[in-house]
């Protein structure tokens, strides 16, 4: 039996969940003054044409690896039937599918999520096996950023905006 929430009904019942948990959207707006940011100042975000709506990751261990990305990012899920998962990110929703069998392997992603506590998120995807990809660093247009190497070597980076 196929269990399916409409994406933008999940959006409005997680909107609190998301916000209180910090989780930026995947639409990842240009940014005015990329040049001239320096640590400790501000950069004003604004929308450039097309917008991300949805990533979806093939997995050979597509449960394993959605409860990696579920618990260590406390999603939800918004989408769960044979061969799929789903979670709403912000305005982004995030797929994890059963690799096809006739694939060589999955291949390699890199997914960001801004989060509002860095550390705390880096200590709990490293509870759940993940290994340091970047340690957190302070970038000078004002975020701090770490990244990590999700189950099936995915990169997951890690935002932080101050």
């Amino acid at each position: 039996m196929r269990t399916f929430v409409d994406r933008r009904s999940a959006l409005a019942a997680s909107l609190a969940g998301i916000t209180r948990l910090g989780l930026a959207g995947c639409a990842h707006p240009g940014f005015e003054g990329a040049n001239e940011g320096s640590p400790g100042r501000s950069i004003a975000w604004k929308s450039q044409g097309p917008s991300l709506d949805t990533v979806v990751i093939f997995s050979r261990d597509a449960d394993r690896l959605a409860e990696f990305y579920r618990k260590g990012l406390g999603l939800e899920y918004a989408d769960q039937h044979p061969g799929h998962r789903g979670f709403v990110v912000g305005r982004c929703y995030l797929g994890i599918d059963d690799a096809p069998q006739e694939a060589d392997g999955p291949g390699p992603v890199t997914i960001w999520v801004t989060v509002d506590d860095l550390d705390a998120a880096l200590r709990r995807l490293q509870g759940l096996g993940a290994k340091i990809k970047a340690e957190p660093t302070e970038r000078a247009w004002g975020a701090r950023l770490a990244s990590v190497f999700d189950p099936d070597g995915n990169t997951l980076g890690l935002s932080q905006r101050r």
